[in-house]
């Protein structure tokens, strides 16, 4: 079993992570309330925030997520089609998350659906979610 992973990320993407992340330790929440107990309960090696997460909340709980587990990896996973904003409102999103520290911000998108996606997805989370890497990928 590879590293423990929280993910705080839309149903449709949790779906498509649970099948990339088949060798990880894999929590899911579904509210910022969830997403605070389930950190304060144990340690992760590293927290995927979803840019659909409840409302788009993802800046927010980064923040939060850094104040509370300053240790733990964080990046951010985009996985649905933007349906009223374009590629600049992914660039402006990932140029935030890279002022609050967040090393990645990943495009589902861009990995294809099946086993050769998922592979490189697993692939991604295993480098990021290892100690020393997941603050410096």
């Amino acid at each position: 079993m590879q590293g423990r992973v929280l993910l705080a990320v839309s149903p449709e993407v949790e779906r498509r992570l649970r099948a990339a992340l088949t060798g990880f330790h894999v929590t899911s929440t579904a509210t910022p309330q969830q997403l605070r107990r389930a950190i304060a309960a144990q340690p992760f090696d590293l927290i995927a925030v979803g840019t659909h997460f409840v409302e788009s909340m993802a800046l927010a709980l980064i923040e939060e997520i850094r104040r509370a587990a300053p240790r733990t990896g964080v990046i951010c996973v985009h996985g649905l089609p933007f349906r009223h904003v374009g590629k600049p409102t992914l660039e402006a999103f990932r140029l935030a998350c890279e002022a609050l520290g967040v090393p990645l911000v990943i495009d589902l998108l861009d990995y294809p659906e099946g086993e050769a996606g998922n592979r490189a997805i697993s692939a991604l989370f295993g480098k990021l979610s290892s100690p020393h890497q997941a603050t410096s990928a």
